[in-house]
């Protein structure tokens, strides 16, 4: 009996060889062996950076933001700043296929809970466009 390796199909941009044995809390994928595109595998671990809290990952104790921990706290301009330079710290240490363009910390009419993260991310020449907030509320498209 042989075994392959899984191969990376690099003109659909799938690839078999990071989406196999994986785990992930917040995947909407049923099966752990399902082929993950970069796309959907960036979104999960750009979901967890912000939404893990620091130790809730025991093999990186350092791990995650948890951004539902500021939901009541002031978004002033010394929270805006720890919170801009931890986020960009997080990605670039654990996403590295992604490059932060920009970032920036709000505090819209609509958001119930006060805080909300905009982030343009860079991979590949394409920008994905990250919305987060304290309530748990995520959303990654392609600009």
């Amino acid at each position: 009996m042989i075994i392959e390796k899984p191969k990376v199909n690099l003109k659909s941009g799938v690839n078999l060889a990071g989406s196999l044995g994986g785990f992930n809390a917040f995947s909407n994928n049923q099966n752990s062996f399902s082929v993950l595109t970069n796309f959907d595998s960036i979104r999960d671990n750009v979901r967890n950076i912000l939404f893990f809290r620091k130790g809730d990952y025991l093999d990186l104790p350092e791990f995650g933001i948890g951004l539902q921990d500021y939901v009541f706290e002031q978004n002033d301009e010394l929270l805006s700043i720890a919170l801009n330079q931890e986020i960009r710290t997080q990605i670039g240490r654990y996403e590295s296929r992604v490059t932060v363009r920009s970032l920036s910390i709000s505090s819209p009419a609509w958001a119930e809970d006060g805080l909300v993260v905009d982030i343009d991310l860079l991979f590949n020449g394409t920008v994905l466009a990250v919305t987060a907030s304290g309530s748990g509320l995520f959303n990654m498209e392609q600009k």
